[in-house]
């Protein structure tokens, strides 16, 4: 027996690829054998590969590529070793039209996590919906997002026949839910967590590369608002704490430490020693509730992007943590003795489902 994972695995973002090592980890540690598909989606490959001075076609774009290309070329090589030691690939790279190969390749195929269908990020590429798998006794899908709330124009009469042809469909959002249960039927979707929350605190401990820090505050975010970082700067001044601001933007924020081409162990150790975490990542925010982290998040200028943060924070049972302009609602500590046996409620609900998956892939 062979499973495959479709996801997005050639990736510079944190939470794409941690997403990625944690659902074939947690299928390989049920005694299946899983690897990841080596998929080159050209899109994706566009998008985050280091990017080259010849392609650029404004002054903007020279601009980041000389400021930016060599933190870009190092955090690329800390990824590539990362998928190297730690994530099983297929040994072959599949191109879109290779695809159809998998059928004889798989005994099933999950199709998950992260906005895989997104068709906005992948440029209308529906590989991510397995339209190139004829049998549905081997679709399955894993914590699938779109990433948006309603859908968009001419999407939804598309996507709606390969859903409807998965085995087993699980989202990671409520909203995703909503929408395909609205067109499919009542529970033609389940809501999963995230395959980082199937993973236990102490095997994501185990990963990190340690490092002496004085006590800092980690700042990683989606959107740039200035408000957030003056929260940040006066929750550093009152707590006597430094600040790391992880990104790749083109400037850098004044006072506080700049970090741009860390590894992923290193990331993983960077949320695992902060004293907050600020954050508008889906991921970091669900490293933050593994790790037991106390954190603030802001939610996304495009609504769309919310639904994940906002469901993730409902299985929690937390509220008051999002920063709105420049102020928290309730700063007072999250308490992870009530925090943590309800998540873990959740998890364990997921873990039965993803296993159901597994149980039927067995019998097939």
């Amino acid at each position: 027996m062979k499973v495959g994972v479709l996801t997005f695995h050639e990736t510079a973002n944190y939470g794409a690829m941690l997403q990625t090592y944690a659902l074939q980890k947690y299928i390989n540690d049920q005694g299946v054998p899983c690897q990841v598909i080596n998929y080159q989606d050209r899109a994706l490959q566009k998008k985050e590969r280091p990017i080259k001075l010849l392609e650029q076609r404004s002054l903007k774009g020279i601009i980041r590529y000389f400021i930016c290309h060599d933190y870009q070329v190092s955090k690329w090589a800390h990824f590539c070793a990362f998928k190297r030691a730690q994530i099983p690939m297929s040994e072959k790279a599949y191109s879109k039209e290779d695809l159809p190969n998998l059928q004889k390749e798989y005994d099933a195929i999950i199709a998950g996590s992260d906005q895989i269908w997104n068709t906005e990020i992948t440029q209308d590429d529906f590989s991510y919906y397995l339209e190139f798998l004829k049998d549905s006794g081997k679709k399955y899908a894993y914590a699938g997002s779109f990433g948006f709330q309603d859908w968009p124009q001419g999407l939804k009469e598309k996507a709606l026949p390969y859903l409807k042809d998965f085995s087993t469909l699980t989202v990671r959002e409520s909203r995703a839910k909503e929408l395909i249960d609205e067109a499919l039927g009542e529970d033609a979707a389940q809501v999963v967590v995230d395959p980082t929350l199937l993973i236990e605190k102490s095997h994501w401990q185990s990963l990190m590369t340690e490092t002496e820090r004085s006590p800092y505050i980690v700042a990683y975010m989606v959107d740039f608002c200035q408000e957030t970082f003056d929260f940040m700067r006066a929750l550093a001044k009152k707590e006597k704490l430094k600040i790391i601001y992880v990104h790749d933007a083109i400037l850098s924020q004044r006072g506080m430490e700049n970090s741009r081409d860390d590894s992923v162990e290193e990331f993983l150790n960077m949320i695992n020693g902060a004293a907050y975490v600020v954050t508008g990542s889906f991921h970091a925010l669900c490293l933050s509730l593994v790790l037991e982290k106390q954190f603030f998040y802001t939610l996304s200028r495009i609504n769309n992007r919310n639904s994940r943060l906002e469901t993730l924070l409902s299985h929690a049972g937390i509220k008051g943590r999002r920063v709105l302009s420049g102020v928290c609602e309730d700063p007072s500590p999250i308490d992870y003795a009530t925090v943590t046996p309800r998540l873990q409620e959740k998890i364990e609900e997921s873990k039965a489902i993803l296993n159901g998956m597994l149980k039927e892939i067995k019998k097939s």
